[in-house]
């Protein structure tokens, strides 16, 4: 049914779909022996993919890795807008999510990670992939948290995180293995 090359006009597929899941891992950037980041010029590529690709996998410090924040379905929003004067752009990577509640132990880890600087990892829902927020050079961080208690019963009780970073290329796509924090006995 799909008679176009695709690949002549950057699309996916014929119905492309939008979402991220909502997961969300995070690891301070200080937790990581090494940082895997894509190339760091335009020289000598071989396939365009490989320019937002990073292969990892990061290797964190003994007893590190990342964790899990747990989202609101369908509440998160990924975008990378282009910044700078014409010529030494970057792209300004930003992913907005939800959780919901207002548990003590929520309020605390807001307290807890409110100016940290790391790595965030979110995945496409149409593609599956990995995008990562963060990088060697440029750590992600939150440019904004708001906790919002609504006056009705039937209204929010959630923060709204927002994840931002800056780097030469859109949100980068992750590639290797995610290394999870190790489980507490």
């Amino acid at each position: 049914m799909c008679d176009i090359v695709l690949e002549d006009i950057g699309g996916e597929s014929c119905e492309p779909v939008g979402g991220i899941t909502a997961e969300v891992q995070i690891a301070p950037h200080g937790d990581f022996d090494t940082i895997v980041d894509p190339p760091a010029t335009l020289e000598g590529y071989t396939d365009i993919e490989e320019l937002v690709t990073i292969v990892g996998p990061h290797v964190p410090k003994e007893g590190k890795g990342f964790t899990k924040i747990q989202g609101v379905e369908e509440t998160g929003t990924v975008k990378s807008t282009l910044i700078g004067n014409p010529g030494s752009g970057l792209f300004q990577n930003e992913v907005v999510i939800t959780v919901a509640g207002s548990s003590p132990k929520l309020l605390g880890w807001l307290r807890l990670v409110k100016n940290l600087k790391f790595l965030a990892e979110v995945t496409e829902v149409g593609t599956g992939n990995m995008r990562q927020f963060g990088s060697k050079q440029f750590p992600a961080k939150f440019t904004g948290i708001e906790h919002a208690i609504e006056a009705t019963m039937e209204g929010a009780n959630q923060v709204t995180l927002t994840i931002q970073d800056k780097q030469k290329w859109p949100a980068a796509v992750y590639t290797g293995t995610l290394p999870m924090m190790p489980a507490t006995p």
